[in-house]
């Protein structure tokens, strides 16, 4: 029996060390996976943000093309009151 305990004894700085290694290991992962998920949150608000401004882009060219309509009537408007008064 104290062979058997000497032996366990013997194996127990190393089984510590394992342990220990063990321990790292998880700690490692735990803060790869709170990364992971940040990079997730991080990932969904900017795929969000995208979203709204390629919305409020498409919102601007609407306005844009609304303008450019009636700033050319406007100039077709003004040519016909020039060509009217010249006549």
């Amino acid at each position: 029996a104290q062979e058997k305990n000497q032996g366990l004894e013997d194996r127990l700085p190393k089984m510590e060390e394992e342990n220990q290694k063990l321990m790292r290991r998880v700690n490692l992962l735990e803060t790869v996976a709170q990364n992971e998920q940040l990079f997730s949150a991080k990932l969904t608000e900017s795929h969000a943000q995208n979203e709204k401004l390629a919305n409020e882009l498409k919102q601007l060219e609407a306005n844009l093309k609304m303008k450019e309509g009636e700033t050319s009537k406007l100039a077709a408007d003004l040519q016909a009151s020039q060509e009217k008064t010249r006549a």
